[in-house]
């Protein structure tokens, strides 16, 4: 009798259905973890920009401005970087806010302040 070499496709699809559990289960495990530290990592990202605007326009003008429009007329940000998903503020004491508009995480903010210590609130931690 003559073996034939590889595999049948019954075990072929049952190896397709034993990765697609796998693969199921790693994203309920790890899914919200890692939207929280893109949600962190993008707001971050873009406070430290904002900040870097804040304190050049704080270098020019000899005080810092609350109003995000103000960095922008002046050429230090392109444009407002708040969205329907987060809001971004400037501060008169020289620091900056992230905050989290929608769900999972509506309310939770980012803030850097003016020495530059990054300030995640509870849920984003």
């Amino acid at each position: 009798m003559k073996r034939r070499k590889g595999f049948t496709l019954l075990e072929l699809m049952l190896v397709m259905v034993i990765i697609g559990i796998l693969v199921a289960g790693a994203t309920i495990t790890f899914g919200p973890g890692l939207q929280k530290r893109a949600y962190r990592a993008r707001m971050s990202n873009t406070l430290g920009s904002l900040r870097v605007g804040a304190v050049a326009y704080y270098q020019e003008h000899g005080v810092y401005t609350a109003a995000i429009a103000d960095l922008v007329s002046a050429g230090y940000l392109t444009s407002d970087p708040s969205t329907s998903q987060e809001t971004y503020a400037v501060r008169t004491d020289g620091g900056v806010r992230a905050t989290r508009a929608t769900a999972p995480y509506s309310g939770e903010y980012v803030d850097i302040d003016a020495a530059g210590n990054v300030t995640y609130s509870s849920g984003l931690q």
